[in-house]
């Protein structure tokens, strides 16, 4: 596979993909062996149905890219999206669609309400993946022609210990997340510090610990952690040096535990349990893969998921197949024959006129 090599991403040498037998073939290595010797093009497309289907559910997750230098960042967390003052308007986004179109959003929960403005193409912290492989080739082709593209792969099963980091859609980390829109640019910011040092500190969280770091109280396991911590940035033989700074960490704590009450009310308002729950700080923090509710067609036919983001950049790894830009029309024409295409995609009155009416020219 052909990548670039970033922080969520594996790297290794290709060259770019210029079929759909040759893109499959890095999953599924007998295709390309089958097709070569196939003397129908139905027979191919049958084998390649056949080998797509016997895919372990959940195993791999696909997103296409028409152009491959594109980002892997959800839409209302890309610059573009941001204040003139580089502040996020992700709230005055949710809370734009929440106000303008309530009966839309009335009696869903938060993770569906934003699988709901993702589908419209509201921006959210959500980005779309499938588990067809053929539906990502798609969009990795079907626009800009003068570039290449690429189809981001991400594996999510540990094969040694069997973990995964994919959700349900009613799962407590997927609310946790969901409700993240609710918070302005600073609360998240603030709720942003605090998790990362409790984290490396290795400190869970609950709404009593909130509660006492409110009124700028730190329980003693609590402070001897805080502790321990700045002992290992500064001077252990200095006191006065670690009491400035521990004075210092406990006024942020307080300052940030103000945003973090507000959150822990967001969650608690849909569900009442998570008062007694305690929040591990990198559930915050990291992405996480969530097979959503199927609540529309488009969702079925794009075998759809998302990737939900918490507060810290992508922590998931992918690697990246490049695709040729000079093979996209000719890759689109492969997918054609398997029926993955714009009207098979989408399966909307529009999208069908333009796809049929792309046939007749």
């Amino acid at each position: 596979m052909s990548t670039k090599k970033t922080k969520h991403s594996k790297t290794s040498k290709s060259t770019a993909v210029t079929s759909v037998t040759t893109f499959l073939n890095k999953f599924y290595p007998s295709i390309l062996e089958e097709a070569e010797t196939a003397k129908k093009t139905e027979n191919i497309a049958k084998k390649v149905f056949n080998a797509v289907g016997s895919v372990p559910a959940n195993k791999y997750f696909f997103r296409g890219h028409a152009d491959e230098s594109r980002d892997i960042v959800p839409s209302a967390l890309r610059k573009d999206m941001l204040s003139k003052a580089g502040k996020s308007r992700e709230q005055q986004i949710y809370y734009e669609a929440m106000t303008q179109y309530p009966q839309e959003f009335e009696g869903l929960s938060s993770i569906d309400r934003l699988a709901k403005m993702q589908h419209y193409g509201w921006p959210t912290r959500l980005l779309d993946i499938t588990t067809n492989p053929l539906v990502a080739l798609w969009f990795a082709c079907f626009k800009h022609n003068n570039k290449n593209g690429s189809v981001l792969v991400h594996k999510t099963v540990n094969i040694e210990n069997e973990q995964t980091n994919i959700l349900a859609f009613d799962s407590v980390r997927a609310l946790m997340l969901a409700c993240l829109p609710r918070l302005n640019a600073k609360e998240q910011s603030d709720m942003f510090s605090m998790i990362c040092w409790f984290d490396k500190a290795d400190i869970k969280i609950d709404n009593k610990l909130i509660e006492m770091m409110k009124n700028g109280n730190l329980p003693p396991e609590v402070k001897t952690k805080i502790t321990e911590q700045l002992d290992k940035l500064g001077d252990a033989t200095d006191k006065k040096k670690l009491e400035s700074l521990l004075k210092e960490k406990s006024e942020k704590v307080k300052t940030a535990s103000k945003a973090f009450d507000r959150f822990i009310y967001e969650v608690v308002c849909e569900r009442q349990a998570f008062q007694n729950h305690h929040i591990v700080p990198s559930d915050l923090l990291n992405s996480f893969v969530v097979m959503p509710k199927v609540s529309n067609i488009r969702m079925r036919l794009q075998k759809g998921a998302f990737i939900i983001f918490g507060l810290r950049k992508l922590n998931l790894e992918f690697d990246k197949i490049l695709i040729d830009k000079d093979s996209k029309p000719n890759i689109l024409r492969e997918l054609d024959m398997f029926g993955v295409n714009k009207a098979t995609i989408f399966e909307d009155l529009a999208s069908g006129a333009e796809y049929f009416k792309s046939k007749w020219k």
